[in-house]
């Protein structure tokens, strides 16, 4: 990734050198990394990267990485953890020593990336405990809450460590670890902290090729905001012409006066979760169709085959229109659709009802108004 702190060099390798008291001879210790479950959300997995057995008390690994990368020293006895150590695994020589009876006297020397995570994470879990306690050591994001009181502690808890990481990230540029949490976080900072954030890089650390691209992202997202904004709900909607299937010319106002309301659905053959969100509206299409739903599909396909493909493997029963022009569709542009699934609720006389609803909500809304 560009934009790191000068001074870091790939091509020299790292050697960890590490004491654990209280281990045994021929268990195994391994650096360990975290890796998101394959459409399991939040849910996590530890991936072993390398291991090592300690003799002796001790262990040794030997090996190079491209860039820093968080890990973990991990051991474990009769499946439980008895060593579990996050740190920062880079190409220099640095030592550990880890107590399987006490993780309070776990050390490391020689690893300044470690040495300021270490700094960040201490307070960034202070802040957790203050408000939720110790129930921390379920989950440091979910699994904790269970009442109205401990969800409004949770989210007040991650604001506060949102504005600790995004002045932390400040008091620590240039650095690796400031461009690695600026990647992991800036997309949880509030308007107002990220162009806090983008003022401070810009005078601080102009050359960081994250905030250089996050910068055209934002202004691009602002402009799609700002034509959003332009079709508000109650406001007229903009009709859009396009052909359908059999190359027909189509546009949504004939189709709209038909209907007592009227689902507008952006999406795409390539898109998972259109797909996913279009059996929804198949069921809620079937339930209401003879109470005056209709719906149209405008997708942003850019092949024929591929567009008509999906219709007919997923059986859309409503008129399809596209301009085959994909991001670049005509319904992209008049509506700022910057993610897709998007859709428009437009009643019989044209105005619009809702947008942006899916699954619950959408069923939600349309039982109120046809009901």
């Amino acid at each position: 990734m560009g934009g790191y702190a000068p001074n870091y060099v790939p091509t020299k390798g790292y050697v960890l050198n590490g004491t654990v008291k209280g281990s045994k001879d021929g268990e195994k210790i391994f650096i360990s990394i975290y890796s998101s479950l394959s459409g399991q959300g939040l849910k996590l997995k530890i991936v072993n990267l390398d291991s090592a057995v300690i003799r002796n008390g001790r262990f040794i690994f030997k090996g190079c990485v491209k860039e820093p990368k968080p890990c973990m020293i991990l051991c474990k006895r009769n499946n439980k953890d008895i060593v579990k150590f996050l740190f920062i695994l880079e190409n220099v020589d640095f030592t550990m020593s880890l107590d399987a009876t006490n993780k309070l006297n776990d050390k490391v020397t020689g690893s300044k990336n470690t040495d300021l995570f270490i700094e960040y994470y201490k307070e960034f879990d202070k802040i957790l405990v203050k408000r939720i306690g110790n129930k921390r050591s379920k989950s440091a994001y979910h699994a904790l809450v269970n009442t109205s009181a401990e969800r409004t502690a949770m989210r007040e808890a991650m604001k506060e460590q949102m504005k600790y990481t995004a002045k932390f990230i400040c008091n620590h540029m240039p650095s690796w670890l400031g461009d690695y949490l600026l990647r992991v976080f800036y997309s949880d900072f509030d308007s107002a902290t990220k162009d806090s954030v983008k003022a401070i890089m810009k005078a601080k650390w102009p050359d960081n090729e994250f905030m250089k691209t996050q910068i055209v992202q934002d202004e691009y997202e602002q402009g799609k905001q700002f034509i959003q904004n332009q079709t508000p709900v109650g406001s007229d909607y903009k009709d859009l012409a396009m052909k359908d299937t059999l190359g027909m010319p189509m546009k949504i106002s004939d189709y709209v006066p038909k209907n007592k309301v009227t689902l507008v659905d952006f999406w795409a053959s390539w898109c998972g979760p259109c797909r996913r969100e279009i059996s929804n509206i198949i069921k809620l299409y079937n339930q209401y169709k003879d109470n005056g739903f209709g719906v149209i599909s405008i997708s942003f396909d850019d092949n024929t085959k591929a567009w008509k493909g999906a219709i007919n493997a997923l059986h859309l029963p409503w008129p399809q229109m596209s301009d085959l022009k994909g991001w670049n569709s005509e319904g992209a542009k008049v509506y700022g659709i910057m993610s897709i699934p998007y859709t428009l609720l437009i009643d019989q006389n044209g105005k619009i009802l809702a947008k942006g609803l899916r699954s619950e909500e959408l069923a939600t809304k349309l039982s109120e108004i046809l009901k």
